[in-house]
């Protein structure tokens, strides 16, 4: 079970240990939640259930998402875990994703952490859903199904004149297909004082603090969220482009 007093590294196994588990349930589910999806008339729709795991106690809500009628035999199925702490919730996710510790480093999987706050949810409800009247679950049942993919953003002064104020953890933030994401950051590893080229850098935690329309937002911060998106791009790009290039290197090495 996730407890406070865990390293981001601990949470990340102990979820980890309980995908399979999850990936059975949403077999078992699937069915029922398609059957009651041909049954609604309104769209987007979802349907959410609740799952215990009793052998780690953590509780996730898998969901099954259908954007049009046409979605409804092939919906989208996702699930995050709910991680109580004293009287606030949070909405947790995690990844192996790609991390490029400094300009020099090379970008190596790290376990990553996502954690949404209530604040950020209730913010996309207002922003983007109008004031949905439903309960804040089905809210992030709603961002998660909508918004697929995530873009990091590295923060500017254009984009936050108060970044400086966080330090290095509010330089990181995501833009998503509804509008953008301000998070705070944890590294969490054995870092070197002298080179941090030296660090090992062994889990990553981003806490979504709050959720932002483009449309409300500056000409200069849309431009900087621009600029840095296409820099993302770019150099994912030139990265997967050079793995390639490597992993075909060997290959022809081997023959």
């Amino acid at each position: 079970m996730l407890v406070p007093s865990m390293t981001y590294k601990e949470m990340y196994d102990n979820l980890d240990m309980d995908y399979e588990k999850i990936k059975i349930k949403i077999n078992q589910l699937k069915s029922k939640a398609i059957k009651r999806l041909r049954k609604v008339h309104v769209f987007p729709a979802i349907e959410m259930f609740s799952y215990r795991i009793p052998s780690s106690n953590n509780l996730y809500n898998i969901f099954f998402y259908a954007g049009s009628r046409n979605c409804i035999d092939n919906p989208i199925v996702d699930f995050y875990c709910i991680f109580p702490v004293e009287k606030k919730k949070f909405y947790v996710r995690w990844i192996a994703g790609g991390y490029r510790h400094t300009p020099a480093s090379d970008i190596k999987l790290v376990r990553q952490l996502h954690v949404y706050t209530h604040h950020f949810f209730a913010r996309y409800n207002e922003r983007i859903m109008n004031g949905l009247d439903r309960c804040m679950d089905i809210i992030a049942c709603l961002y998660f199904g909508r918004n697929r993919e995530m873009i990091p953003i590295k923060v500017s002064e254009e984009i936050n004149r108060n970044y400086d104020k966080y330090g290095f953890g509010g330089r990181q933030a995501f833009r998503v297909k509804d509008g953008f994401c301000f998070t705070r950051s944890t590294v969490e590893g054995t870092m070197d004082e002298v080179d941090a080229n030296n660090d090992r850098v062994d889990s990553l935690c981003f806490v979504y603090t709050t959720f932002m329309n483009e449309s409300s937002m500056s000409m200069v911060q849309r431009r900087a969220i621009n600029n840095e998106h296409l820099l993302a791009m770019s150099n994912f790009i030139k990265t997967s482009s050079n793995a390639y290039y490597m992993r075909l290197g060997q290959f022809l090495l081997k023959s």
